[in-house]
């Protein structure tokens, strides 16, 4: 059993829910590659997806702009080829920010993921302010009506 361990911390380095420095070398659309202690590896941004071309633009010039940039793998993730994993720019989990700009929606909600509460209140908040024109529109054509009844009744009626 202590062979297999070794193994496996030989061939993949990371723990889960393990913050890790990386540098990224190349962004592009549906592809970011990183390197992190000798590591090169594909990374993709656990348990969201980016809605537009602009939503990529914007994650890549987030990530190479940055000065520090970490990784976390959530404890229920696969370790695959292509690792998906919550990237930070700077302190700012890169997710949370594509969310609250409208750029990107969650996947799966499950609340057994680490940053799911924070992702989440980011997604209803942008829901919420694009919502807010539409709801003020509907209560300005039901108030417009009601008080042209009203004239309608107390004039003519």
């Amino acid at each position: 059993m202590k062979i297999f361990m070794i193994l496996i911390a030989a061939l993949f380095p990371f723990l889960h829910n393990t913050p890790y420095e990386v540098q990224i070398s190349d962004c592009q659309k549906d592809q970011i590659i990183a390197e992190s202690q000798g590591s090169k590896l594909n990374l993709s941004l656990f348990n969201i997806h980016l809605k537009n071309e602009n939503a990529w633009k914007k994650t890549c010039s987030i990530l190479m702009e940055a000065d520090h940039v970490t990784m976390e793998i959530d404890p229920t993730t696969q370790i695959n080829e292509k690792l998906s994993v919550y990237l930070f720019a700077d302190g700012t989990l890169i997710q949370e920010e594509l969310l609250s700009q409208g750029l990107a929606y969650i996947l799966i909600r499950n609340p057994e993921y680490v940053y799911e509460e924070q992702m989440e209140k980011a997604e209803t908040k942008t829901t919420q302010t694009m919502a807010k024109p539409t709801i003020k529109k509907n209560i300005n054509v039901i108030l417009f009506r009601g008080l042209y009844i009203l004239e309608y009744v107390l004039f003519y009626g």
